[in-house]
């Protein structure tokens, strides 16, 4: 349901942004907005003023290309079971950085997907989500399965513009 849906992503945006509060985190730093977020995706964090708790996401080992059913790429279900793998969680990231106005950005490898954001001083991060790390360009490119030309050609490791990103989903809504 979507408005149940929107509805937790508001409250979600509430729940960062009172815990950047408690935390004395920078409202208006793009790094503190997206430290937040990893910190949601990767830690447990607690309001203990109201009794409200977040546990990490999980990587969900089974079925996680979808291959058997589809439906486990879906943002849907790794806010319902807590588990998910680059596809859904890097999803929800983008979602929650809209909603508390943080700036980021989906890139792609072969065969996966990671979060990239910048500072203010245009330093460059790169967020995997899967394992809770950040990485360096050189890690990703150790994986020996990013050629030069797929680098010339802007293939990986690029930030996918607004439009790529729905052309991404779409195609991914194809494939389901």
């Amino acid at each position: 349901n979507f408005e149940d849906f929107d509805k937790l992503i508001k409250q979600t945006g509430d729940f960062l942004r009172e815990k950047m509060n408690e935390l004395g985190y920078d409202p208006n730093s793009n790094l503190a907005k997206n430290f937040m977020l990893f910190q949601f995706f990767s830690d447990t964090l607690e309001i203990k003023s109201k009794d409200l708790k977040h546990l990490p996401f999980k990587y969900d080992f089974e079925d996680y290309m979808g291959v058997k059913d589809w439906s486990r790429m879906f943002v849907s279900k790794l806010v319902a079971t807590g588990s998910g793998q680059c596809n859904s969680v890097q999803r929800l990231y983008l979602i929650l950085a809209e909603e508390i106005g943080a700036e980021a950005y989906l890139s792609l490898s072969p065969n996966h997907s990671y979060i990239r954001f910048r500072d203010n001083e245009d330093n460059w991060y790169n967020v995997e989500l899967t394992n809770g790390m950040f990485t360096a360009d050189s890690f990703i490119l150790q994986s020996g399965y990013i050629k030069s030309e797929a680098l010339l050609n802007e293939i990986y490791m690029q930030n996918l513009s607004s439009k790529q990103l729905l052309a991404q989903l779409l195609t991914g809504l194809a494939m389901g």
